[in-house]
């Protein structure tokens, strides 16, 4: 099977980018890393799930932390990897003018970081970006790490008192968040906490509420927390 592999664009054009690979699969190209932007995503603690993004909720399972992905891209608008790519990675490619050469291309790569007993988290990062004329460049030999810092539902609280009063429990109140727009991301004090509708046992005292979709804008506002209390919270977002 022949392929055609995007390498590059030099000055001579879009045309020089592109050579023919005889004889190799998909899985012979993404197994050498120098022709491969190569993703790897840890965890702390270790042994989280990874997942895809699908229709701004969790997708398909990509494997478990400590977990590498590769991409390779075939044409500038098609790409093959070890993982389902259109749930892990946006790309775009615009050409600016008339000329090959004068275009910008930018890749980003999301995912979920989901574990038991701990809030899920939401990388979305940029992963390769050019407006020079040097088409997805990360993607030879490239190589992006990211760690998800994962917070327990439950955290520790320690209050004042000494330690008669850190064995207390943690006091909380309920937050109900909802919206008209389904599926939107739900931040609390800049932390993802998922997608609305979402409850929230928050622990009391002052928290933050971000609601926010892409193309949509943000919805924020602070709130005061006490404990057994409950709050319910509808967001208004744009159209």
């Amino acid at each position: 099977m022949k392929t055609i592999t995007l390498v590059g664009v030099g000055s001579l054009g879009l045309a020089s980018a592109f050579f023919i690979v005889g004889c190799a699969t998909d899985k012979q190209l993404l197994e050498d890393k120098s022709h491969c932007l190569t993703v790897v995503v840890n965890s702390v603690p270790t042994g989280a799930k990874v997942f895809g993004v699908k229709s701004g909720g969790i997708g398909s399972l990509i494997g478990t932390t400590p977990t590498e992905i590769r991409y390779r891209p075939t044409m500038p608008d098609l790409f093959v990897g070890t993982a389902p790519v259109e749930e892990t990675l946006e790309t775009t490619w615009k050409r600016k003018s008339i000329f090959f050469q004068d275009f910008s291309s930018r890749a980003t790569f999301k995912c979920f970081v989901v574990m038991d007993g701990y809030l899920p988290y939401r990388i979305y990062e940029e992963v390769d970006k050019s407006d020079s004329g040097l088409c997805f460049q990360g993607f030879c030999g490239g190589h992006k790490e990211f760690t998800a810092q994962l917070q327990s539902k439950q955290p520790a609280v320690v209050p004042a008192g000494g330690q008669q009063a850190a064995q207390q429990s943690a006091r909380e109140g309920k937050v109900v968040v909802s919206c008209v727009v389904q599926g939107v991301d739900v931040f609390v004090d800049g932390a993802f906490v998922g997608n609305c509708p979402a409850t929230l046992l928050l622990k009391e005292g002052l928290h933050t509420i971000e609601v926010k979709k892409e193309g949509r804008g943000t919805f924020k506002r602070e709130i005061r927390v006490n404990a057994g209390s409950e709050i319910s919270i509808r967001a208004e977002l744009g159209q």
